[in-house]
């Protein structure tokens, strides 16, 4: 069942991963002797694995299919575990690649250009394994390149909206709201929260929108004090729907 997975993935145990992994074998087989047979493994393997630098490659294969059998679950998230880390190890090392490359003053600006473009597309695709393992580490390199860039007269592509946690944004938000209110170009607000023009130019629509819904409740609002008291033919389902009318009309106005 588990044939193909661990042909795949054996390679990723180190000396310590096979030795939880068996330890918890001889957990359910009640010691090192029940374990080892399970695996197919002499009894002492066990016992060289605690002074031993790296396990033979059919050695791991045994221990993970053994585990994988008795253990699944447990094993499946083993394993995807081990596996973003490495990814996350690989990411960071291309990255700092492309990092060193575009800091290397021999290059001219279009050369440093496409380099931060490489840099900030990889950001982009693999940006939930970046923030949750290595965002640090990016955000350093990042914000030097950021900085190379302005001496080059050169302006990056902004993050995505996706890119954008909740928690920024939250913290964010009114000041932004204050911002739009007091009608700043949405453009120079985009740049200076560092966040995608639709942030700013959604909040900006929204805004508008209860504006024009504010003007109209009150101007109706005063409708029903004033003529609905004066005149019978003004009823409040009239006013409503002229509400809604007024609000419609303005909708497609708009």
């Amino acid at each position: 069942m588990f044939s193909s997975l661990v042909e795949r993935h054996a390679y990723l145990l180190d000396v310590e991963d096979a030795i939880d992994l068996f330890d918890n074998l001889a957990r359910i087989y009640h010691g090192i002797k029940g374990a080892s047979a399970r695996c197919g493994i002499a009894r002492s393997t066990r016992y060289i694995w605690e002074e031993a630098e790296y396990i033979k490659l059919e050695t791991k294969k045994k221990v993970l299919d053994a585990s994988l059998n008795e253990r699944p679950a447990e094993t499946l998230d083993f394993l995807m575990k081990k596996s973003k880390e490495n990814t996350a190890d690989l990411l960071l090392m291309y990255l700092s690649i492309i990092y060193q490359r575009a800091l290397d003053e021999s290059i001219d600006s279009e050369a440093f250009e496409n380099l931060l473009n490489t840099f900030l597309t990889a950001r982009r695709n693999h940006f939930g394994l970046i923030s949750d393992e290595i965002e640090d580490d990016v955000n350093e390199m990042l914000m030097v390149l950021e900085g190379e860039a302005k001496k080059r007269d050169i302006t990056p592509s902004p993050d995505t909206l996706n890119m954008i946690k909740p928690r920024y944004l939250l913290e964010i938000m009114p000041n932004v709201v204050s911002d739009i209110v007091q009608k700043k170009d949405l453009l120079a607000v985009s740049r200076k929260y560092d966040v995608p023009m639709e942030v700013p130019q959604a909040l900006s629509k929204a805004l508008e929108g209860m504006t024009v819904r504010r003007t109209i409740l009150s101007f109706y609002q005063e409708k029903i004090t004033v003529e609905g008291v004066k005149s019978e033919e003004t009823s409040l389902t009239d006013l409503l729907n002229g509400i809604e009318s007024e609000i419609t009309a303005e909708s497609y106005a708009r």
